[in-house]
């Protein structure tokens, strides 16, 4: 998850790629807000300039997640013992009020009809608003992949994007 410099850290910028106080991650990657980079913006994420501390010539940029999306924590290449082989692994914060449609199972707490606008309507609106105004795309927005992040079920996400391709995503998908 991003941190922010401890205080008394110094802060170097070794490759000079990036200026101005950076938001830290994993005690290891500097991500310079001040520095973003348009020409790797992926669909989903604005990018901006990253130094790896363990590593100062390379040359990396971070993409910073829509905060109305499942929270991805941390992801990674992984031997993955049930493929037998390497897999991109990702990390998300668990949605903690569950789906907003039924599981696989069938279970679910259902919308009060007088409260869908307020929790699912205005929301879902928001959020594809934001995505509209940065001209962006989800293409994996379906009724199985909107979440409450709380438990109160009072905050809705949408579900992840990252993990397929568009091309093999369900039909419907938008």
């Amino acid at each position: 998850m991003a941190e922010e410099p401890t205080q008394g850290e110094k802060i170097q910028s070794p490759s000079s790629r990036g200026s101005g106080t950076p938001v830290v991650l994993n005690n290891r990657y500097h991500v310079f807000p001040a520095n973003p980079l348009p020409a790797f913006n992926s669909p989903q994420a604005p990018a901006f300039v990253a130094e790896d501390r363990r590593d100062p010539a390379a040359r990396l940029f971070a993409l910073i997640c829509d905060p109305s999306l499942l929270t991805l924590i941390d992801w990674g290449v992984v031997e993955w013992p049930l493929a037998r082989r390497s897999c991109v692994l990702a990390v998300y914060e668990e949605p903690l009020g569950g789906r907003l449609t039924p599981d696989s199972r069938g279970r679910f707490d259902p919308v009060r009809e007088h409260d869908v606008l307020k929790k699912v309507i205005q929301p879902f609106a928001t959020a594809i608003k934001k995505f509209s105004d940065r001209e962006l795309t989800h293409r994996g927005i379906r009724l199985n992949n909107v979440f409450f992040s709380d438990a109160a079920r009072q905050q809705l996400v949408i579900g992840e994007c990252v993990t397929a391709p568009p091309w093999l995503r369900p039909a419907g998908d938008v």
